[in-house]
């Protein structure tokens, strides 16, 4: 029985974040868990967790918090890309 239409349930489930309390360049590092489920049967056809991180230089924000915002959603962003690059190339 499909739910919602669709033939796959993603989850995904932050593992790990890691990031820096002060610096100029601040790096964010991030782990993800991702599993692609089949939503007739519940089986798993993939799972795996993805690392990445993103560094945000000195200049590209004055302001300390905005550049570990910014490198915390450039490591999501990074995640999020790997994390559908690999669902791709899946034999589905």
């Amino acid at each position: 029985m499909k739910k919602d239409g669709g033939d796959y349930q993603l989850a995904v489930q932050i593992f790990n974040l890691q990031y820096p309390m002060f610096g100029v360049s601040m790096t964010s590092k991030i782990e993800i868990g991702w599993t692609l489920k089949r939503a007739d049967n519940g089986a798993v056809v993939w799972q795996e967790a993805i690392t990445t991180e993103h560094t945000t230089g000195g200049t590209e924000a004055f302001v300390g918090a905005e550049r570990l915002k910014m490198s915390i959603a450039g490591a999501i962003r990074k995640n999020i890309a790997t994390g559908l690059q690999k669902i791709s190339a899946l034999s589905l």
